[in-house]
């Protein structure tokens, strides 16, 4: 057979009288066949391009086939087009489907037909580019063949730049053909689609199609011709028309479509023929699993496979027979609908008739009717509305499952599941039966009476408790929840958190899953499962009486209720407020006593032991470096060598057990902790704390306040700071100490330990004869017995001899207070190194040199004695004898008859009487000076003449009458504050007049 092939130009070809083939190729060409049954072949690219070398077929060329049978054959390439989602980057992430460019052959003038394709834009990474598609007239052309690319792999990306992404050449086709009947075209038209999802539609076309879809998920509707439809590989979707059709969908579940029939039909898969295709005629059906219906009362069968039957408008009576079928009556009248064997599904509306047989499957009916009532022999029932819906069962095991308006689901008789939806509030109630309750809005109402089985509840709200007459809750929830029971025997299973579950009464089962949880079994044998948490904790906390637990045996023998319970997988336990026995095991458990006089043992691990605040408690560790909680002062803590680094954390005093390391305050208020003989760390609290180390060598740490610290024996470490002076007491020293705060160390303790002082401001020496060193803060130095030097150096300064023998007091800078006990304490200023004061309940006391002030604080008669400094001696409530002796003093005697006794001669002094107190003056200078004497009886001058005293001019006061105007009120004044004779003086000037 001759070929004539043109060029990309525009041009003429003529043929042969014989039968040729001709390809004009591009160009706006005219191919004249003249005699012969010629063919005409027309292609549009072949896929597979390279990027931007787009093929470009233009011109509209003009084929007339003259005389003889010809034919027009198409070879097409890809396209339909794809939006692709990268850019730069060739890796295959998904497509958007666009809409693709179809090819049309329809009438055209003078009995012409005419091809066409579209013309697709694009802006590419090189400019503007065109895929342009030729026009064909077709002349005097019989037959069309129609070939579209056989593209066994998915086509390589095709880069198109447009908007933001790319475009892909698809091997999808779209072809649609007119009505030909005024046209040459009068013979086959023969149609391969290929690979691709592609699309024919010819339904206008009376001409015989011979239709093939090749690889992919076809549309191919067929004309009125008897036309032949062979759908191949792929879900494809067949329409057969107005002939006597062949309809064969090949592989894959394929759909036989009859819903543009005139006709009911009758159709019946299992011998495929369909009796009345809607057009009078007969089709043939081969590999057809699925069918629709028309707009008239249809009869559609299926067979053994799995059949999707639609029966569209009409009265249709739709069977399923064997297999999980899905029937549609549709939006008729009433439809019939009957599945056969399987798992059928019925999608419903009003009116239908639904046929199922007992033993027959089970199966499911779909509806958006407000109310629907399952029949017999079906189980499930699926609301598809939108609104609320009454959805009722029957005596089978129903799964009823609501929408997301406010449902009642009634199950009735069976083992019912009731799906309530996540939307408004719903109201299930199960029936007679073992049901099971899917509650997905908080607001749900669930009723069981009592005797209608076994009920379970799957919730997935964070917090649950079961109402009367339900035995199981579960959670469908990723958080912590927190579940109650009720009286009856319960299985409660948590979520993946940190739940509670409590079973109150009934033997009750107790799931945690994952997650630390938190159970309580109540009364009754109940059986708890932690999960797979690694902080489990089973509590007694509601017990009516006292428990005994056993983590590692897996059992409470004694759950205080009357029951013994299971335990499995648990790390803690909690006791009860009666006198409990919790016993750990060789994970780290923490076992909490509670109230009562309880005995906890940890065994092995890091245990954490809690005796609570009831009574006295016993609580042993075991191996593991374990931790007591103390809150009961009768609390004994048991430790053997060897088992551990223990420590106790109390809110009570507490010393320590031997084999007891550690020991931290954790109370409010002041605390008194003791150690052992051992290495001791121990903590206070923000109070007046005493902290003794006793043996070893100890760390202290007194925290907020004015802590004492006793290290005892061994080298001890004292940490004072925060707010409070703190103290570093030796008082209990074995011998001698010398403590120099300003070096921050003590080098001998008197127990053969040297000290380390932090933030100590205060020390308090032994028995013996002491060395205390301040450093530049107020320090308070307290010697105790012994022969002591007690030293201040800067700062206000306290220094306290003590009762022992004389010690040697040197306050240094500062306003210094020194408080004397021994008769031969020694008192050592020097000359402007402050305001100094000495203290004394001694019977006799004479002021040291450059100290300024002198205070009896004894309850006897007291001698006090000034120096050449201007003194202010206070004596107390007996008979006292003070003398200033050089300087101008202030001497005040307090209660009792006191003497003020001057160096000179009566003669060489001036008394007189002053506002309240008396001043006497010396004329000899260099001597006694000028006194102010508050509450003197007598003085005694050194000639022997006594002088008594009388009640001097009292102090200028307010008087009521300058006030009588004053609407407050009249001043009052007290002096039953007083003691002794002191100026009268307004107690409470705070308060006005």
């Amino acid at each position: 057979m001759p070929t004539f092939t043109g060029s990309t130009a525009s041009e003429t070809i003529n043929g042969s009288a014989t039968d040729d083939v001709i390809d004009g190729r591009g160009g706006s060409d005219t191919l004249n066949g003249l005699d012969g049954a010629d063919v005409f072949q027309h292609r549009t690219g072949d896929g597979g391009w390279a990027p931007n070398n787009f093929p470009n077929y233009t011109g509209n060329a003009v084929l007339d086939g003259g005389l003889g049978g010809d034919q027009f054959q198409l070879f097409g390439g890809f396209l339909t087009l794809f939006d692709h989602y990268f850019y730069g980057d060739p890796t295959f992430e998904g497509w958007t489907y666009l809409t693709p460019v179809p090819y049309t052959i329809e009438a055209g003038a003078g009995g012409d037909a005419v091809f066409t394709s579209g013309t697709r834009l694009f802006d590419s990474r090189d400019g503007s580019e065109s895929f342009n598609l030729s026009t064909a007239t077709l002349r005097g052309i019989e037959t069309l063949s129609l070939r579209f690319t056989e593209n066994p792999f998915v086509p390589e990306p095709f880069y198109v730049l447009s908007g933001n992404g790319y475009y892909h050449f698809s091997a999808d086709d779209v072809v649609v053909i007119g009505d030909l009947s005024g046209t040459s075209i009068t013979g086959l038209i023969d149609f391969d689609g290929g690979t691709g999802n592609d699309s024919l539609d010819a339904r206008a076309v009376s001409n015989t199609i011979l239709a093939y879809g090749g690889i992919g998920s076809d549309r191919l509707q067929a004309g009125s011709a008897d036309d032949q439809i062979f759908g191949e590989d792929g879900g494809d979707y067949l329409i057969g028309g107005a002939g006597a059709n062949l309809l064969d969908g090949g592989a894959d579940s394929d759909t036989a479509d009859y819903s543009a029939a005139t006709q009911a039909v009758i159709i019946d898969l299992n011998d495929g023929v369909v009796t009345n295709n809607g057009y009078g005629l007969v089709d043939t059906l081969v590999s057809i699993e699925n069918l629709v219906g028309g707009a008239f009362n249809d009869v559609l069968i299926g067979e053994a496979s799995n059949n999707q039957i639609w029966g569209g408008l009409g009265s249709d009576y739709l069977i399923g027979l064997a297999g999980d079928d899905i029937l549609q009556g549709g939006a008729g009248a009433s439809n019939t609908l009957q599945g056969g064997l399987g798992d059928d599904t019925y999608v419903v509306d009003a009116n239908d008739t639904l046929i199922e047989a007992v033993g027959e499957g089970t199966d499911t009916v779909r509806t958006s009717l407000g109310t629907y009532r399952l029949k017999a022999n079906f189980e499930d029932l699926e609301y598809t509305g939108t609104g609320a819906f009454n959805g009722l069962g029957n005596a089978a095991d129903n799964n009823i499952a609501g929408g997301t308006g406010a449902d009642s689901l009634f199950g009735y008789e069976g083992n019912d599941i009731l799906r309530g939806g996540s939307g408004a509030a719903n109201t299930l109630i199960g029936g007679l039966g073992d049901d099971l309750y899917v509650s997905r809005a908080a607001g749900d109402s669930l009723m069981e009476n009592v005797g209608e089985g076994h009920d379970t509840v799957d919730t997935n709200q964070l917090v649950y408790v079961l109402k009367a007459n339900f035995e199981d809750l579960i959670f469908s929830v990723s958080g912590p929840a927190f579940g109650t029971g009720n009286a009856a025997g319960n299985l409660i299973q948590g979520a993946n958190g940190a739940d509670i579950l409590w079973g109150l009464g009934g033997n009750d089962v107790l799931r945690g899953m994952n997650g630390d949880d938190v159970m309580r079994g109540g009364a009754g044998n109940d059986q708890m499962d932690a999960g797979a948490g690694a902080n489990d904790t089973v509590e007694y906390v509601t017990a009516a009486g006292g428990v005994s637990v056993n983590l590692q045996a897996g059992v409470a023998a004694n759950d205080g209720d009357g029951g013994a319970d299971t335990l499995i997988g648990f790390e803690h336990a909690v006791g009860s407020a009666f006198n409990d026995t919790l016993v750990g095991s060789a994970a780290i458990n923490r076992l909490s006593g509670g109230l009562g006089a309880d005995t906890l043992v940890g065994l092995g691990g890091n245990d954490i032991l809690e005796g609570g605040t009831g009574a006295a408690n016993t609580l042993i560790g075991g191996i593991g470096d374990d931790l007591y909680r103390v809150s009961a002062v009768g609390d004994t803590v048991v430790e053997n060598a060897g088992e551990g680094h223990d420590t106790v954390e109390a809110t009570v005093n507490v010393t320590l057990r031997a084999e007891i390391e550690d020991l931290r305050f954790v109370g409010t208020g002041a605390f008194a902790g003791t150690g052992n003989a051992s290495n001791n760390h121990i903590w206070g609290g923000a109070g007046a704390d005493i902290l003794t180390g006793m043996a070893g060598d100890d760390i202290l740490e007194g925290g907020d306040g004015p802590d004492t610290f006793r290290g005892g024996a061994g080298n001890d470490r004292f940490v004072g700071g925060g707010t409070g002076g703190d103290t570093a007491d030796y008082s209990l020293a074995g011998s001698a100490v010398r403590v120099e705060l300003f070096k921050t160390q003590v080098l001998t303790d008197g127990d053969g330990g040297v000290d380390t002082l932090v933030s100590i401001e205060n020390a308090t020496g032994s028995n013996f004869d002491d060395v205390l060193a301040g450093n530049d803060g107020d320090n308070v130095l307290s010697g105790g017995l012994g022969r002591d030097s007690l030293i201040g150096y800067v700062g206000n300064d306290t220094l306290i001899g003590g009762a022992g023998v004389a010690n040697v007091l040197q306050g240094g800078l500062g306003d210094d207070r020194y408080i004397v006990s021994a008769v031969g304490d020694s008192i050592y200023e020097i000359a402007g190194e402050g305001i100094d004061l000495v203290e004394t309940a001694l019977a006799s006391m004479t002021l040291a040199a450059n100290v300024e002030n002198l205070i009896y604080s004894g309850s006897g008669s007291f001698t006090g004695t000034g120096n050449a400094q201007a003194n202010n001696i206070t004596g107390g409530a007996g008979a006292d004898t003070l003398s200033g002796r050089g300087g101008n003093d202030i001497l005040s005697g307090g209660g009792g008859f006191d003497t003020v006794v001057m160096t000179g001669l009566q003669s060489d002094y001036a008394v007189n009487a002053g506002a309240g107190y008396w001043s006497i003056s010396d004329s000899v200078a260099g001597r006694d000076g000028l006194d102010i004497l508050y509450g003197v009886e007598r003085v005694r001058f050194a000639d022997g003449t006594v002088v008594e005293l009388g009640a001097p001019a009292p102090a200028p006061v307010a008087m009521a009458a300058l006030f009588a105007e004053d609407p407050v009120g009249s001043l009052r004044l007290d002096d039953t504050r007083l003691t002794g004779d002191k100026p009268l003086i307004d107690p409470h000037p705070w308060d006005g007049f």
